[in-house]
């Protein structure tokens, strides 16, 4: 028997969280289905499907604008599409569900972060998002703020999940090489937080944080380690606020890094400072690795971590509270390595890239048979 072909949209050829989940994805469904990715324009996230044999389209003469419509359209019917996936609620996803459903195929929409107010994302919720056969959520905070716009019985909550065996305890002697390639002293204690450097991450909370840290641990170091640009103005905002609190020896701006397994290994304790999130992979990957997490009370994250068993949870902008959480774990290295070790677990058991799969799979074999 055939496999069912489906075709996956993504609004970005870039190398972001919703990128990464996706290939994860697609390297576990590849099994059972016949997939493919279309992209509005080439770039890494694309040679990244051709490393995994993932089969690729690029829609770059009108970037899966509206203009794009009919020529989506032209590709489900000619290809025999089964069925549409629409990765996060970007216009270029909106523009493939009109084309799926002029060519009467079922349309399924991931939605990975929370739909706030501003207009286009209103607009999509409004006027699209009841149309889509299913609807995934990465959390119950990003299924809450759908739940207004559609039928209920669409929406199926189905969290991140990490390739677990790709985090843990890494090599002592590799570890403290890393250690001094980044210029960091065996005795230092290092925080880490992954993301790129625009507003929605908030690293100015964390950088606050870590002028009232060193003078409760003076060995504490930040790693900051994401796109520096992605946001320019603010990238130079945080560069700023580093030099004007004279934190350049506490805290180094990675820029992205591809070694995110051994960076994570380097740290002691990840801090995330992000005002909203849909479910944060970095946090699952820190409780991979075996780091606590200090974290904003918000959205996905506090449907990750759990409170005072694998981490902290802080209410949101309290960086007195940051700081002090972060100063508990610094001065019981026993609490790090508890907590470290229940988030985990923790990740094993809830997380998995495998159980994220096989989940979204039954999705989309419910779907087919509908």
């Amino acid at each position: 028997m055939s496999k069912k072909r489906i075709l996956f949209v993504s609004y970005t050829a870039e190398m972001v969280g919703p990128s990464f989940s996706l290939l994860q994805l697609l390297e576990i469904l590849k099994e059972q289905y016949a997939v493919s990715v279309m992209l509005p324009q080439n770039g890494p996230f694309v040679e990244f499907l051709r490393i995994a044999e993932i089969d690729t389209v690029i829609e770059d003469r009108h970037n899966l604008h509206a203009r794009s419509i009919p020529n989506l359209w032209r590709h489900i019917r000619q290809h025999n599409v089964d069925l549409v996936f629409g990765n996060t609620h970007s216009r270029c996803c909106r523009n493939a569900l009109i084309a799926a459903r002029l060519a009467s195929r079922p349309f399924i929409w991931h939605i990975r972060s929370n739909v706030d107010s501003r207009p286009v994302h209103r607009l999509h919720a409004v006027q699209f998002i009841p149309f889509a056969n299913a609807i995934i959520a990465v959390s119950e905070s990003s299924a809450a703020s759908i739940r207004p716009y559609t039928d209920q019985n669409k929406i199926c909550i189905v969290n991140n999940g990490i390739p677990v065996d790709q985090f843990g305890a890494v090599n002592g002697g590799a570890r403290e090489a890393l250690r001094r390639q980044l210029q960091l002293d065996p005795d230092q204690f290092v925080i880490i937080t992954v993301g790129n450097v625009d507003k929605r991450k908030a690293h100015e909370y964390l950088i606050s944080a870590m002028s009232r840290l060193v003078h409760i641990v003076p060995r504490a170091v930040l790693l900051i380690t994401g796109r520096l640009d992605r946001d320019p103005a603010h990238a130079s905002f945080i560069r700023d606020q580093i030099q004007e609190r004279s934190l350049q020896a506490h805290i180094k701006l990675l820029g992205f890094r591809n070694d995110l397994a051994d960076l994570l290994s380097v740290a002691d304790v990840y801090a995330h400072t992000a005002l909203m999130e849909g479910h944060c992979r970095a946090v699952l990957e820190a409780m991979g690795a075996e780091l606590p997490v200090v974290a904003f009370d918000t959205g996905g994250v506090r449907e990750s971590i759990r409170s005072g068993k694998s981490g902290y949870l802080v209410p949101q902008k309290d960086v007195i509270a940051l700081s002090e959480k972060i100063g508990r774990l610094a001065r019981t290295p026993a609490l790090i390595r508890e907590m470290g070790s229940a988030g985990r677990t923790l990740v094993e058991e809830h997380f998995s890239d495998r159980r994220m799969a096989s989940e979204i799979g039954a999705i989309i074999e419910s779907t087919l048979n509908k």
